[in-house]
């Protein structure tokens, strides 16, 4: 056998292993992602020292998702990598033991291998190179919890968000733990404060319109238990309301095909505030639930969809 003949077979036999593997796995198609590679670290106020165990999240509005989140190290580090695009950038799972909170309104932008991250360090000027800074800010820790209807059941998992007005971006938020119980840290400012994700077996709704007002270490809590009288001092209490359960689906013009991580949200003009919202599954699917009221239904769609929203949508619950 000559060695042309020889490396021909070899060859072959080479092809048939492949094949057979990828046959045998599934694998049809290698396809490799590039980006930007985003290196930086999270500390406290007085800018040095690391805050561990901090979710960083980045979130493309564009399809009403996160794109990649990354818990920091020991040291506060971390590392990610992420395709081209405008993200808004989040911090949670914030340690109970550091009475600080996260910059509002962080966003990244990346093109190819270079990108601009805005807000991160208190600085009007960009950071365009690793690793970058996301300082802390000196904050008042609040304590509560949500309860049902009855004013004692805590709801275990509910998500308690709290939307900067001015900023137009979440300044952060937490889930309640197994009892209802809540603690997060903020800095001084004014709040909409919005609770979702209840369990799909709680059929109650949260308060609309509550609000909070944070100077120094004191704060104002609105419209959270149903008094007239703000709460000024934890734990705080949200207390649910009973309501009607309100399930539904979003589709394409085609009228059949779903559309996911559509933003359904419930607007009551009387609070001017949102009463609650709800996103919707792979298959469109959402479930939501609304105390008595007439609310305005508007919609949230991922921009990858291509399609407008209907205009003037209502609903009243009785």
């Amino acid at each position: 056998m000559s060695t042309k003949e020889g490396k021909f077979k070899n060859l072959k036999l080479l092809f048939f292993m492949l094949s057979a593997f990828f046959l045998l796995t599934g694998i049809t198609t290698i396809t490799a992602a590039f980006g930007a590679t985003v290196t930086g670290k999270v500390v406290k106020a007085d800018g040095t020292t690391g805050v561990a165990d901090v979710e960083v999240d980045f979130y493309d509005p564009a399809i009403n998702a996160s794109v990649g989140n990354v818990s920091t190290d020991t040291d506060g580090n971390f590392n990610i990598t992420l395709a081209d695009g405008d993200y808004n950038v989040s911090l949670y799972d914030m340690p109970s033991n550091v009475n600080e909170a996260p910059p509002v309104g962080m966003t990244i932008s990346i093109t190819g291998s270079t990108f601009t991250f805005k807000g991160g360090n208190g600085s009007s000027t960009p950071q365009t190179a690793s690793p970058v800074t996301i300082k802390l800010k000196t904050g008042t820790r609040i304590s509560g919890k949500v309860v049902k209807a009855d004013g004692t059941t805590g709801v275990s998992n509910a998500w308690v968000d709290f939307y900067d007005r001015n900023a137009n971006s979440t300044a952060g938020g937490i889930d309640a733990d197994a009892s209802g119980n809540f603690s997060i840290a903020l800095a001084d400012g004014d709040y909409n404060v919005n609770v979702s994700n209840i369990p799909s077996n709680v059929d109650e709704a949260p308060p609309a319109g509550m609000t909070i007002s944070i100077t120094g270490s004191t704060f104002s809590f609105k419209g959270g238990n149903g008094s007239s009288t703000p709460q000024t001092a934890s734990p705080v209490t949200i207390k649910l309301k009973t309501g009607t359960r309100i399930s539904g689906k979003v589709v394409k013009a085609d009228g059949t095909t779903g559309v996911l991580n559509a933003w359904v949200d419930f607007y009551d003009p009387n609070a001017n505030a949102s009463a609650g919202g709800a996103s919707t599954d792979a298959s469109g699917n959402f479930s939501v639930v609304l105390p008595n009221g007439d609310y305005n239904v508007n919609l949230n769609i991922p921009s990858n969809v291509g399609e407008a929203t209907p205009a003037g949508m209502t609903i009243n619950v009785t």
